[in-house]
């Protein structure tokens, strides 16, 4: 409500008030940074190309020319970006009204490398692990060996359990959508293993 009133406001970019505004929704958008450890940055981008932003590198407007910016700025359902090359993970959210217009963008930048680390602990090096985005762009895999072959063989399974043989053995697989982001994540575990002790 705090970001959407704002929204609506007429700009006043140059004066006190517009000033004021600015400073007021950064503040808004700094307040979950400081809450949240794997948050790197939190922006807000309205639709005439104004951007507030929390924190982080200064969004240019080369930046907002992207093809990855672009893709998030269209769209019109909260959707997760991975960039390779960079490695950020982007979540954007529009910032729609009860008639169903669409005035910014929410672009939240995560810290890929906090958000994997979950994944690299001691107890699951033995496992295989698999991260796809909705659109199955794979956003982590622990082992070296061909993880998109053997995570596409799975996505493509009915079940969500099961088993599956991948360089001569026999692994068991578990699977799990996220409801709230769509991730997929895949566990693999050789079932000699599974059954040692």
């Amino acid at each position: 409500d705090f970001i959407s009133g704002n929204l609506i406001l007429p700009e006043e970019e140059a004066g006190y008030e517009g000033f004021h505004k600015r400073k007021q929704i950064k503040s808004f958008l700094a307040g979950f940074l400081r809450q949240k450890d794997y948050i790197d940055d939190i922006a807000l981008i309205t639709r005439d190309g104004n951007v507030y932003q929390a924190a982080g590198d200064l969004l240019l407007q080369k930046d907002l020319e992207t093809a990855a910016m672009q893709k998030a700025l269209a769209g019109g359902t909260m959707t997760l970006f991975y960039e390779p090359e960079e490695k950020h993970l982007l979540l954007s959210r529009p910032v729609t009204y009860q008639n169903g217009t669409i005035e910014g963008t929410v672009l939240i930048r995560f810290n890929y490398d906090y958000i994997i680390s979950a994944y690299e602990i001691e107890p699951l090096s033995a496992m295989g692990i698999y991260l796809y985005l909705p659109d199955g762009q794979q956003l982590f895999a622990n082992v070296d060996k061909d993880p998109e072959e053997i995570g596409s063989r799975i996505r493509s399974r009915e079940t969500d359990t099961g088993y599956v043989e991948w360089n001569g053995e026999s692994q068991y697989y578990i699977r799990y959508t996220s409801e709230a982001s769509g991730m997929t994540t895949i566990g693999c575990i050789p079932q000699e293993l599974l059954l040692k002790d």
